[in-house]
């Protein structure tokens, strides 16, 4: 992947400000993927199944075994509205670039401003 020559997140004494790289503004980075919903079983050694899920939306372009592994060990299995669990990969992705920008607006204005927050959050995202 090419990598631009001028740094993207130019800091300053008010925080960091986030100009746009992969994500334009107003563009919704989960659009950028396709999507599609799979099955997904992990058995033993002995042959049982010790996890299974179906209808689980996952980035078109992955591999069952990377199905596998996101749903099996990094989906949230409790707490969430509607299903008890998480059943995408946008779920699971937002969960956690929506957990770091928040910390970086809560601990201390990493952010330059709630623009700044949100294009963050955005490319972390695209990420």
């Amino acid at each position: 992947m090419a990598t631009k020559s001028t740094t993207q997140a130019k800091t300053s004494a008010s925080g960091a400000k986030f100009a746009p790289y992969f994500v334009a503004k107003g563009e919704n980075p989960y659009n950028q993927v396709k999507w599609t919903k799979r099955s997904s079983q992990i058995t033993g050694s002995d042959g049982k199944v010790v996890f299974a899920m179906d209808a689980a939306e996952v980035p078109e372009s992955w591999s069952q075994l990377a199905t596998d592994i996101v749903v099996s060990k990094y989906f949230r299995r409790a707490g969430v509205p509607k299903t008890g669990h998480e059943t995408s990969v946008r779920q699971l992705v937002h969960r956690v670039a929506h957990t770091i920008r928040v910390a970086g607006e809560k601990f201390g204005g990493y952010f330059a401003t709630a623009s700044d927050a949100e294009q963050f959050e955005k490319e972390l995202v695209h990420i």
